[in-house]
């Protein structure tokens, strides 16, 4: 997961299958057991961020290890703080973009045409914020599709 212009991604390219929230189990808190609606889950999952409480991202998140899960939440975090926190913010679904069981819900910065996004999926009544581990098995940035060289120093001088 990483910042791309403006972009959280947290988004998975294939199935999102992965470990599970070992700390929140052992705490007795049941994970996945997920939110009413794509927006209130983004919602906890910003809040449970802000604070740190793995027990509570882990509720709203698709099963993960609980080291990706820290590594995401502190990125969400950083991107809060960022805009000057969670009071700056505003969570809408994007009913438009929505693709079967999947929802787009966008996370807005107040006073800013900033906008992350994050995909969440409705699963038997329940919404859970789909999070990829921290390091994406291709580990690419996403870039240009028709990527340019930069200028070169004569290339700028010329024109």
């Amino acid at each position: 997961m990483r910042l791309r212009t403006g972009l959280l991604a947290l988004v998975v390219a294939g199935s999102p299958a992965l470990v599970g929230c070992t700390s929140a189990s052992e705490q007795g808190t049941a994970c996945q057991t997920g939110a009413p609606s794509p927006t209130a889950a983004v919602s906890m999952l910003l809040d449970a961020a802000t604070t740190g409480d793995i027990a509570a991202a882990c509720k709203v998140t698709v099963k993960i290890s609980d080291d990706d899960l820290r590594a995401n939440l502190a990125e969400v975090n950083a991107h809060v703080e960022s805009v000057g926190g969670r009071d700056k913010v505003t969570v809408v679904d994007v009913p438009d973009a929505q693709v079967g069981t999947l929802h787009l819900v966008d996370v807005l910065t107040v006073g800013s045409t900033e906008a992350v996004h994050f995909t969440v999926e409705r699963a038997d009544g329940r919404y859970l914020v789909i999070s990829p581990p921290s390091t994406p098995p291709d580990d690419e940035e996403t870039t240009d599709p028709n990527p340019r060289p930069s200028p070169t120093a004569t290339e700028t001088s010329a024109s």
